[in-house]
């Protein structure tokens, strides 16, 4: 048998890639491998996170021997416990003082009474007559109801518009 020529880098790597990607198919179809990561709950009781999470997952490998050994290969649910306890008073406890008791509250200066309501404002007069203009001319208003009218009546044309704002030279003076 003849000897085959040494392989260079490229080729190495495919071969690689290849042997990975036969590997990965048999373990897909040995069932042993998904693409979910398994969910380890480590609890934080006195101890570091690290020792915490060390604990759990050796106890995951006693029972998965060919699971990963690394922490970073798993979804973590992290319990601390919080110690003391934080205490509880229920409501009969809370209002069951002894009669010895000193009340040590600062004192405080009674809030003011509240300020009566105020009475409704008087209603505003109605304008006898026509509507004021509010020192429009009549010429002018006359022409803005024409222009109304005309806008309405879908007859509008350009002339009715107002005047454009004057141009000013190329130097904005």
């Amino acid at each position: 048998m003849e000897p085959s020529p040494p392989l260079n880098e490229n080729e190495k790597l495919a071969a690689t890639l290849a042997a990975l990607e036969l590997e990965r198919d048999r373990r897909v179809q040995a069932g042993s491998w998904t693409r979910e990561r398994p969910r380890l709950q480590a609890l934080c009781d006195r101890e570091p996170f690290e020792a915490a999470q060390q604990r759990a997952l050796y106890a995951y490998l006693a029972e998965h021997p060919d699971a990963p050994k690394t922490i970073a290969a798993y979804d973590w649910v992290l319990v601390e416990v919080v110690s003391p306890p934080p205490v509880v008073e229920l409501p009969s406890e809370q209002f069951d003082r002894p009669a010895d008791m000193i009340d040590v509250t600062p004192w405080r200066p009674p809030a003011p009474a509240p300020a009566p309501p105020a009475a409704p404002p008087a209603p505003t007069p109605t304008p006898a007559g026509r509507p004021s203009n509010v020192g429009i001319p009549p010429r002018v208003h006359a022409k803005a109801l024409r222009q109304l009218a005309r806008f309405e009546a879908d007859e509008y044309s350009p002339d009715d518009a107002p005047l454009r704002y004057p141009r000013m030279n190329r130097t904005g003076y």
